[in-house]
């Protein structure tokens, strides 16, 4: 009898952990599906920066000024969600971005969303993501472009990396152009 207690617990405990066991897996498996890769999309934490307009930059993302004279900002009057965007204001034509670089793993599929709010966005390519696979030779891909003056539309865009490449640059893009973009709730996640 105490035998068949003994085994009797074994079995209990066995199945007992294996359950539990499965449950993590599954609850790991669904966290990385939806886990952002990137750091601080919704910009609420800042660092100071001289780069930025009001000495104030998001933290973990860097700016790019390819043309022009736009104004980058941490915008805390404005935003989707939270208490903060990023802003890029440009009265002449302008090219500029709000980026982060990401590792990546070469041929899998990935999921990009951002959420843009335009004013008076006047340019051949708006606002709009852009990913540059970094490597020997840049390959770049591209969501749908916002322009003119738009509340909060949310973009996506799928990815699959290109074999050979393991690190994206996203940026938040106001392409060639004038007006005002907000961007805030960008998120890049696994599929």
């Amino acid at each position: 009898m105490k035998k068949l207690k003994v085994i009797f617990f074994v079995i209990f405990t066995v199945l007992f952990y294996s359950l539990i066991s499965s449950q993590i897996d599954v609850a790991h498996a669904a966290n990385k599906e939806t886990s952002n890769l990137l750091k601080n999309g919704g910009f609420e934490e800042t660092i100071e920066s001289k780069e930025w307009l009001n000495s104030q930059g998001p933290a973990d993302w860097s700016q790019w000024k390819a043309s022009g004279d736009p104004e980058l900002v941490v915008d805390n009057q404005i935003s989707h969600s939270g208490k903060q965007s990023i802003k890029i204001q440009a009265s002449s034509d302008s090219r500029a971005s709000v980026e982060q670089d990401v590792m990546v793993i070469s041929g899998k599929e990935y999921k990009l969303s951002d959420w843009v709010k335009t004013d008076k966005v006047t340019s051949n390519h708006g606002a709009r993501l852009r990913l540059t696979f970094l490597g020997d030779k840049k390959v770049y891909e591209y969501s749908n472009e916002v322009t003119g003056t738009s509340d909060w539309k949310h973009i996506e865009k799928i990815v699959k990396v290109p074999e050979g490449y393991n690190t994206v640059r996203i940026q938040n893009f106001l392409e060639k152009g004038t007006g005002t973009v907000w961007f805030d709730d960008i998120k890049s996640v696994a599929k």
